[in-house]
Order: structure tokens, then C-alpha cells, then sequence
């Protein structure tokens, strides 16, 4: 648990556990965690943490009345300074407190680059969202979301492409990286290579066993009738990309079959 670690960590330092420390360890150890790891990758919490669409990172103090935000533009994974308002509801006082933190230059671009990813995308500009995720990528090599870049430019593209040829590079692709993703992003990328195999006409049964997520089945179970032909098409008017969510979002996931 992300909140125990930062409080053993502030008891170890002998260090006062309240709204600005807890901004301050967690900023610390999030970078620290940005890493590729085991641990990264496992514990859903912390990669729910922060987000590259998190425009503002606060902790509320409902004992003291007190709350502390980070200062500057996000992302919010390098802090350069913190907002302390002292009992809100009345006098409100203001102080700056400083936090500085050492963070990657590319590690901020690549995640600017999926926030702007973002916005194309909700924009229907899919060739600058293209251009976004790839910069990401390239940016963020060596941090756990590189491997988000790439899931989320290989979801549109599967969406988008029509090559055969294209779809099965496609498929390798979504295997190589599925091993460096979390659990549920690893079952959206089987969702990915079960449409993949559907549109190529191959075999797709051992991929659907390995579903567990009611919701990504359901979803499915509401594709495999559709024609080869119109399944793409179908997709680029019900699926929606959230990045600030780690995921795809379907319309249909829950209609009736």
C-alpha cells in the first residue's frame, strides 16, 4: 500500500506525517517507482496514482482544516513547489513551501506528449495523435509508460489498419510489450489480438479463454457477430481512448448480445 509505504518512511525519518510531507514522499517515491519494475507494474494503486492527464495533485487535512497542492503546469510528476492554505474555511492563510524534485527531462516530455495525445484524439485529429504516442514512446524509453505509448498506438492502430500484412506485425507487436503491462491492460491487449485473429481469419479460442474481465467479454461477445468488413468501422464509433483512466472505453461493453 502506497500510503503505508510513505508513512513508515516518515516515521523512519522521524519526519511529521501531514498534508506536505505526504505530497513530498509521495512525489519522491512516484519517481522513484516510475521505473520499469515488479512492483511498478503489479500494485494498481500506484500507477493510479498520477496520471499523465492530472492537472492538479492535492492532500486535504479534515482534522486541521488544512490543504496542500503542487505548483506548476503538469504533469504533476516533478514537483516545483507546494501551496499550503492553512484552516480553509476561515482565515485561509497561504505559504509556499519548497519542493524540488530531480526529474528526467524526457520522462516530463513523453508525458506532456500523451496528454496531448489526449486532446487530438478527443479532437478526431488520429494522425496527430498518431505523431503524440510515438513521440511519448521515444521519450519515455526506459519508464514503465513507455509501454502504455505503445499500447495505446497499437489499440488505434488495430482500429485503423486494413493491411493484412499490417495486422500481423500488429499482433507481435501487442505480444511483445503485453509481459510489461499490468494485469487488466494485459487482458485489453488480448482483446486486441482476438480481433486481430477474427479480421485475419485465424483461430482465436485460446486468446478468448484467457479473458477474465466480465466487461472485456462482453464486449467481445458483442463484436465476434459483426461481419470482418464492417467490425473496424464499428469500432472507430464506439471505442474511446482514456489515457487518464490507463484504458479503452467501449459503448457496447454493455449491451445485450
Amino acid at each position: 500500500n502506497f500510503f503505508k509505504l510513505v508513512e513508515k518512511k516518515a516515521l523512519k525519518r522521524k519526519t511529521a506525517f501531514n498534508e506536505v510531507s505526504l505530497l513530498k514522499f509521495t512525489q519522491v517515491e512516484s519517481d522513484k517507482l516510475s521505473e520499469v519494475g515488479e512492483e511498478a507494474i503489479k500494485d494498481p494503486e500506484l500507477l493510479s496514482f498520477y496520471t499523465p492527464s492530472s492537472v492538479q495533485v492535492a492532500c486535504f487535512n479534515l482534522t486541521n482544516k488544512n490543504v496542500a497542492t503542487m505548483k506548476g503546469e503538469p504533469p504533476k510528476h516533478s514537483c516545483n513547489g507546494i501551496l499550503s492554505i492553512e484552516d480553509i474555511f476561515s482565515s485561509a492563510k497561504i505559504k509556499q513551501v519548497e519542493c524540488k524534485t530531480k526529474v528526467n527531462q524526457n520522462h516530463i516530455k513523453g508525458l506532456r506528449h500523451l496528454m496531448q495525445a489526449q486532446y487530438e484524439y478527443d479532437h478526431k485529429n488520429i494522425d496527430r495523435t498518431y505523431h503524440h504516442l510515438q513521440m511519448s514512446s521515444e521519450y519515455l524509453k526506459g519508464h514503465r509508460y513507455h509501454y502504455f505509448a505503445n499500447f495505446y498506438f497499437n489499440g488505434i492502430s488495430m482500429i485503423h489498419l486494413k493491411n493484412r500484412k499490417s495486422l500481423s506485425d500488429l499482433y507481435m507487436k501487442f505480444e511483445n510489450d503485453k509481459p510489461n503491462l499490468p494485469d487488466y491492460m494485459k487482458e485489453q491487449t488480448t482483446l486486441f489480438q482476438i480481433r486481430i485473429q477474427y479480421l485475419l481469419g485465424l483461430p482465436y479460442d485460446k486468446l478468448y479463454d484467457e479473458l477474465k474481465h466480465p466487461l472485456l467479454k462482453s464486449v467481445w461477445q458483442n463484436e465476434e457477430n459483426f461481419p470482418k468488413w464492417g467490425l473496424q468501422a464499428f469500432l472507430r464509433k464506439t471505442t474511446q481512448l482514456r489515457i487518464d483512466m490507463n484504458d479503452f472505453i467501449y459503448i457496447h461493453s454493455k449491451c445485450d448480445s
